[in-house]
């Protein structure tokens, strides 16, 4: 009897040693600047020894020190707020705009994508001047600082949301929201309890992206702060970095911004991976029921 399990497909040699060199380009720094925040002595270049003081229990630790951790609240919040507002946004304009026929649906496809593909600087640049000189409603309603990030960096992240969701609409299709109404399902049940299910996995990664994007973002989150309470983390960095009273501290800020990035993509793809794998169990009960009958 011979085995029908596949395979799996080898890497050339040299195509996987140019694989892992890549991976450790990006992966070395980081993890030096991380292992430094738990360096003994102020020096961020010259291993000392093993301490967490630049964590906590001094005054200039991490969480002991007001300036990081107002930095630290800060861009957790925004994050927070532009994750929830871009998710739910680009979920309705997904379904929204597969739904629109006829002449206006090519104005809006490129009205979507107009953040996507506009470089971000001019997009801060714009939003910038737009906010502060154009004193007609809605923009002369928003002030720099907190809103006007949230603003900025929603405008700047739906769109990829939106691409990510209606790509799952389009693999999906309409059938299976037809098939509901068709057996007695309402417009807004059909839309709930089927597709938005089906539609799950993607809204979590789009989520995630919009979070990687929104607790790394600078350019737009520099351009629309107002003071000192509106820095982030990766604003603070870059105000400091350089400087010469710079303390491993900061590389303990940068560590806290890498692994909360790390945390929330593990957990949406562990979710993704629960979502996807319970849709194939009941695609996959669905068709033995079917071929039985």
């Amino acid at each position: 009897m011979t085995n029908s399990k596949p395979k799996g497909v080898r890497f050339p040699r040299p195509l996987a040693l140019l694989v892992w060199a890549y991976i450790l380009w990006n992966l070395l720094p980081v993890v030096s600047a991380m292992a430094f925040s738990f360096n003994a002595s102020r020096s961020r270049s010259e291993w000392h020894g093993f301490s967490t003081q630049w964590w906590s229990g001094t005054p200039l630790s991490l969480f002991d020190n007001e300036e990081y951790t107002s930095a630290l609240t800060h861009s957790l919040e925004l994050a927070a707020m532009t994750t929830v507002l871009s998710t739910v946004l680009g979920t309705l304009l997904a379904l929204a705009v597969t739904r629109i026929r006829g002449i206006g649906r090519r104005p809006v496809n490129f009205i979507l994508m107009i953040p996507i593909v506009t470089p971000e600087l001019i997009l801060a640049v714009g939003l910038y001047l737009s906010l502060t000189f154009i004193m007609v409603w809605p923009f002369s309603a928003i002030e720099l600082g907190t809103t006007a990030q949230v603003v900025g960096q929603v405008t700047y992240t739906v769109g990829f949301v939106v691409v990510i969701i209606r790509g799952r609409i389009a693999v999906l299709g309409d059938g299976l929201e037809a098939a509901a109404r068709d057996l007695g399902a309402g417009p807004i049940a059909a839309l709930v309890l089927v597709l938005f299910r089906l539609l799950l996995p993607a809204v979590l990664v789009g989520a995630m992206i919009s979070f990687a994007f929104s607790i790394d973002n600078f350019v737009i989150t520099q351009y629309l702060s107002a003071d000192s309470s509106t820095v982030s983390i990766p604003m603070y960095l870059y105000e400091n970095a350089r400087g010469g009273n710079a303390t491993p501290a900061l590389n303990a800020l940068a560590t806290v911004l890498v692994l909360s990035t790390l945390v929330v993509v593990a957990l949406a793809s562990l979710m993704y991976r629960w979502a996807t794998r319970r849709e194939s169990v009941e695609s996959h009960i669905t068709s033995t029921v079917a071929l039985s009958a």
